[in-house]
């Protein structure tokens, strides 16, 4: 993939979701995540670790409106080590994501 290009994810149905497998958290706590985000009618994502019903990493409110947003979310949990990163909607409100990132 060229330099500057992304895949944006689309999540639209209750329910939904995406695996980013092999995300490799380190060994340093991360406190939060960043999320570049867009929903027209608002959403709130769930993000968990290896499974949909995995460990709780966040929920990230995402607002309404036509645009893309960076949204910074405190993490609830933190567990070091490579896992599956599961992105999910649990609403009918959707949700496109552009890309996703863990701040220290």
């Amino acid at each position: 993939m060229p330099a500057g290009s992304a895949w944006k994810t689309r999540l639209d149905k209750q329910n939904g979701w995406i695996s980013y497998n092999g995300v490799d958290f380190g060994n340093k706590r991360l406190r939060s995540v960043l999320i570049k985000a867009s929903s027209q009618t608002g959403g709130t994502l769930q993000i968990h670790l290896d499974k949909v019903e995995g460990t709780l990493l966040a929920e990230v409110k995402i607002p309404k409106g036509t645009g893309w947003n960076t949204i910074n979310a405190r993490l609830l949990k933190y567990q070091k080590g490579i896992h599956n990163l599961i992105v999910s909607v649990n609403d009918n409100n959707p949700v496109e994501v552009d890309w996703i990132s863990f701040i220290k």
